[in-house]
């Protein structure tokens, strides 16, 4: 059965390490730790290791692998992959010599020395939802309708172009300026924490900016308080604008 997230959230809050239970004849556990920021650019640069969409892959044979076989037979040809996944399992779970292993009966699995650690096909599939969840804030890999996720990403695309978004050291340097928060503590945080406060900062920041224009137009409602926010969908604000540029250059695609 997959990893019940919703009952992890109180964990990912705390930036508490994610206990995983990987032997039930010994209760044996793994710990999956937080990303801290000063190791998140490493982790940001490896973590799509975890996040392919394989079973879009228009192939019998790679559907019906396991995450972890795929990597291994398909990604793994390119050394960049193998290093991806190396800098994940040392960061999150702590392996100093990780290796995967095919055994006769084509099961594949992790397996490090040094920790004694021993990670199935299957537990790997958990744990790599874990890691993204526990670290990418606002992270949703709810299945999308690949056409309609295409659209999406192309109405993002639309949204952003000539825009500059600010890389870490900016972001550390916007939460310094409104909050004095400095740079030695904020790298104290962990990645997703920073991330939290970094939105927080910007939504207080939009907020307060756009509030007066708003109250004077008497269209408060209508954008919405910062705190109390109103509960929105995982497309909302999207699939209006999609259906917008779709009306105005036509795509073809029919989300189903």
């Amino acid at each position: 059965m997959a990893v019940d997230i919703e009952s992890l959230k109180t964990c990912f809050v705390f930036d508490a390490p994610i206990p995983y239970l990987i032997d039930k004849t010994e209760y044996k556990y793994i710990h999956i730790f937080p990303v801290m920021l000063k190791d998140s650019l490493l982790f940001l640069s490896s973590c799509d290791i975890l996040t392919i969409e394989k079973d879009e892959i228009n192939s019998i044979e790679i559907i019906q692998m396991s995450y972890l076989e795929f990597l291994v037979k398909e990604k793994f040809k390119e050394d960049i992959f193998k290093r991806k996944l190396f800098y994940i399992l040392n960061l999150c779970l702590g392996m100093k010599e990780p290796r995967v292993f095919e055994e006769d009966n084509h099961k594949f699995y992790i397996y490090d020395k040094e920790t004694n650690m021993l990670i199935t096909a299957k537990q790997f599939e958990d744990i790599r939802r874990i890691i993204m969840y526990q670290n990418i804030f606002n992270y949703d890999d709810t299945y999308v309708n690949p056409d309609l996720r295409k659209s999406i990403e192309d109405t993002k695309n639309l949204k952003m172009k000539g825009i500059d978004p600010p890389d870490l050291e900016r972001k550390i340097s916007i939460i310094t300026a409104h909050t004095g928060i400095v740079k030695q503590e904020q790298l104290k945080m962990s990645l997703r924490e920073h991330e939290a406060l970094f939105q927080e900062v910007c939504g207080e920041v939009d907020f307060l900016t756009t509030r007066p224009i708003a109250l004077y137009g008497g269209k408060a409602e209508e954008y919405g308080h910062w705190i109390f926010r109103k509960k929105k969908g995982k497309f909302d604000g999207y699939l209006s604008l999609v259906d917008n540029v779709t009306s105005k250059f036509g795509t073809g695609i029919v989300p189903t």
